[in-house]
């Protein structure tokens, strides 16, 4: 059975982002699980991983091989994977099922290259900055200090050390809710995030998203200002992974859906938490009312929307972006009997064709409503109406 492309996509952007596969980091990609509950789980608050994800078990657990024979194909070798609680040695439950808890703790990761031999490297030095760094991912900062305070002793030049003192700085102070949170964000987004990502890797998201939650915390009250938009709640939940947040967050602001970066926020809240209708709300509000916004959107892939998208590209004659909504109407009649009954909010060629598309069922083509509705539409929008007679 062929791998599907979204399997085959979400691996690479794995590969690409943190240079290996990990099997919950795709779960987290895919939205079955959120990071929310990924850190309960690894803070000993969950019996079991599988507890916490989304969807069905048999359906997870093909997609997970799917992943994997996709990560063979592409070279990469299989290393088992434990999970300790953060602080901690002991290993965490994956789950009750073998055959998914075999799955989950199977990554992989490329092929180790052959080593180099060099006389003059401190082997010593480099295992303790080693240390140091696999502590901090694992927020365990007792031995992250320890190992730190060897590396002191051991190896004073070593090259990581200036670095490696300043990110247990970091994790010393993680806990402090900062009074000015704008200053604590250009602080963490322009100088740890760069640090932790090239000395902890991979590990670099959990290591910082203690520091995310406390200016999280700071940014409850803050209004958002469009000349700021970093500043507010939806955007320090977003980069949380808590997309529940993000919702209520933006949720929060009375002209949310006037502001296209709110709009933006929400739609992939919404995708992540599988909320369609109210992605497909979102993608149609940027098309009518900020369609740069929208393609942009679209550009980078929404729902299932890449081939119909590309094809609303390749009209003729052409149709403007803010029409896209209608014309999905088109070619997808099937969502007009799903999505919500529109308003004068609405353009009205939109609400032309969710009558016409909703009423397909019920009502013959000679229906006095049907000839009213495709008379109304040819005179408002003729492009649009030639592309309506041609899929009918």
């Amino acid at each position: 059975m062929a791998i599907p492309a979204a399997v085959m996509a979400a691996v690479d952007q794995l590969l690409l982002e943190r240079g290996e596969y990990r099997p919950i980091e795709y779960l987290m990609l895919d939205g079955r699980l959120m990071y929310p509950d990924y850190e309960e789980w690894r803070s000993g608050g969950a019996e079991a991983l599988d507890e916490l994800l989304f969807g069905d078990r048999d359906e997870i657990l093909g997609i997970l091989r799917q992943a994997a024979e996709y990560a063979r194909t592409l070279g990469l070798v299989a290393e088992t994977v434990r999970y300790t609680a953060w602080g901690g040695e002991d290993p965490l439950p994956l789950s009750r099922d073998e055959r998914l808890a075999a799955v989950l703790e199977e990554g992989y990761v490329k092929p180790p290259e052959r080593p180099q031999m060099d006389l003059f490297m401190d082997t010593a030095g480099s295992s303790l900055a080693n240390g140091v760094a696999l502590a901090l991912g694992r927020r365990d900062l007792p031995e992250a200090e320890r190992c730190l305070e060897a590396l002191h002793q051991a190896d004073p030049g070593n090259p990581r050390l200036g670095g490696l003192e300043r990110l247990v700085s970091v994790a010393q102070q993680a806990q402090a809710v900062p009074d000015d949170p704008e200053a604590a964000l250009q602080r963490l987004e322009g100088e740890w995030l760069p640090l932790a990502d090239e000395l902890l890797g991979a590990d670099s998201r959990d290591f910082l998203m203690p520091l995310w939650r406390v200016i999280h915390q700071a940014l409850q009250e803050a209004p958002f200002d469009p000349a700021r938009p970093r500043c507010h709640a939806s955007y320090t939940a977003m980069r949380m992974r808590d997309w529940a947040a993000v919702v209520d967050a933006v949720e929060a602001v009375s002209d949310w859906p006037g502001q296209p970066v709110l709009v933006r926020r929400h739609l992939r809240a919404a995708e992540q938490l599988r909320q369609t209708e109210s992605v497909m709300a979102d993608l149609f509000r940027l098309c009518w009312h900020f369609p740069h916004e929208a393609a942009a959107v679209l550009d980078q892939g929404v729902l299932d929307l890449p081939r119909p998208w590309e094809r609303f590209n390749d009209l003729e004659p052409e149709l403007p972006v803010p029409q896209f909504p209608a014309w999905l109407l088109i070619v997808r009649p099937r969502m007009a009997a799903w999505l919500p009954e529109p308003d004068d909010r609405q353009p009205e060629e939109y609400r032309l064709l969710h009558a016409l598309q909703r009423s397909l069922s019920r009502d013959r083509p000679g229906d006095a409503k049907t000839v009213q509705r495709r008379a109304r539409l040819k005179e408002l929008e003729p492009d649009l109406f030639h592309h309506y007679v041609r899929n009918l």
